[in-house]
């Protein structure tokens, strides 16, 4: 037998059943006639992982898979083939095989940075940037990014780089939703996945809270103590966020004798402070009342509370 040097390709997909015999890929001839020229044994030389993945039938030559192919975990697998004849003393020819592992779509695109939450300036216009998303193939797979179910007329995104963008100029809403898919190019079929994508509105604030009245009006008595509510402001935001109105007396309230309730807008006597009232001295207050709004940046209402003092001396 002639010595042979020769390189054999073969391509096999990860999927392949342990026990699978490999096709009659290699052929050796030698040229000797009778003992000389049969050849009477086969072997795989090459490290100890690319031998105990494939097993050589000494007297056939039939290569048989005995571990199981993985792409992920290694594409290529290289080994030498030993033939050998019957003759005295025996020639040997070498061969190099090279098996090239398919990647078979096994597993699907998972996303990472989760949870996809992202904050967007109320009235943003097309194409301003809303975030990204990012999902890994653990095939090694590319993936295409969609949007699907939800405000999908509001935003778009970038299939490559998961990157999104508004779609058209925002309508007044606190958040949006949507899904957002990722989708592998694996074969023998795509595998696909979606996650949740909010977009909370970062609110400005076009709104200064407004009272329901230029004006209140409420009575108190002279020198009398009450934990009665003398009179009741209310103011309302239309804004849709940070629009929680407080209530505070910014004027007419020198001597401490009223106090209101920074929550419901409720103005009654300081505890203890109705002796300050006195007819003869003062038969009006006019308080000046500021509603707050919760925003960052807030902005604010004004309204009159007009108190008359009743003469107890009269009404006796």
């Amino acid at each position: 037998m002639k010595y042979f040097c020769c390189r054999y390709v073969l391509e096999l997909p990860e999927s392949l059943p342990l026990g699978t015999t490999l096709p009659a890929f290699y052929r050796i001839n030698d040229l000797d006639s009778g003992i000389n020229g049969k050849i009477v044994s086969y072997h795989l030389n090459g490290s100890s992982n690319e031998v105990s993945m494939f097993s050589i039938n000494n007297i056939t030559g039939v290569i048989t898979l005995i571990s199981p192919l993985d792409y992920e975990t290694k594409e290529k697998h290289e080994f030498g083939l030993i033939a050998m004849d019957g003759g005295s003393p025996p020639n040997i020819g070498f061969a190099t095989v090279v098996i090239h592992v398919a990647n078979i779509n096994e597993y699907s695109p998972k996303f990472v940075g989760l949870p996809y939450e992202f904050l967007v300036q109320e009235k943003a216009f097309e194409g301003t940037s809303v975030g990204q998303i990012r999902a890994v193939d653990d095939d090694g797979n590319n993936i295409k990014y969609t949007i699907t179910d939800g405000d999908t007329d509001l935003f778009n995104i970038e299939e490559d780089s998961g990157r999104i963008f508004v779609k058209k100029p925002l309508i007044s809403r606190t958040q949006y939703t949507f899904i957002a898919r990722a989708t592998d190019d694996g074969v023998p079929q795509n595998f696909s996945l979606g996650v949740q994508v909010i977009v909370r509105v970062r609110e400005s604030n076009d709104y200064p809270p407004v009272f329901t009245s230029s004006n209140y009006h409420g009575v108190v008595v002279e020198k009398r103590d009450s934990d009665k509510v003398v009179a009741k402001v209310e103011a309302v935001d239309k804004d849709l966020q940070n629009n929680t109105v407080t209530y505070s007396i910014v004027g007419g309230n020198e001597d401490a004798i009223f106090m209101i309730d920074g929550l419901n807008g409720e103005i009654r006597i300081v505890a203890g402070q109705g002796f300050k009232i006195d007819y003869d001295v003062k038969k009006q207050y006019a308080l000046l009342v500021q509603a707050t709004d919760s925003h960052q940046t807030s902005l604010y209402g004004l309204t009159m509370v007009v108190i008359d003092v009743q003469d107890t001396s009269m009404s006796s």
